[in-house]
């Protein structure tokens, strides 16, 4: 979901920069204002995704030690 944050504000800067080459910058400022947004909103929103992935993966890890512990005690 974050992701599309991001590619979506980088949509949303290039359009802000034609706009600004045909002189509408207040329309540029407003993209420019929602590129900021969307790209803070998808890099928290990525960030979250990878911490829950990452302690997935440590669960998954000492899950395996386990049975390794297991198979070499029996």
């Amino acid at each position: 979901m974050g992701r599309s944050f991001i590619a979506s504000s980088l949509i949303l800067l290039l359009l802000s920069a034609v706009f600004y080459t045909f002189g509408e910058t207040a329309l540029s400022n407003t993209l420019g204002n929602f590129t900021y947004m969307c790209l803070f909103l998808g890099v928290i929103l990525v960030g979250i995704d990878s911490k829950g992935e990452s302690e997935t993966s440590e669960d998954q890890e000492s899950d395996q030690e386990d049975l390794i512990i297991r198979k070499g005690n029996s």
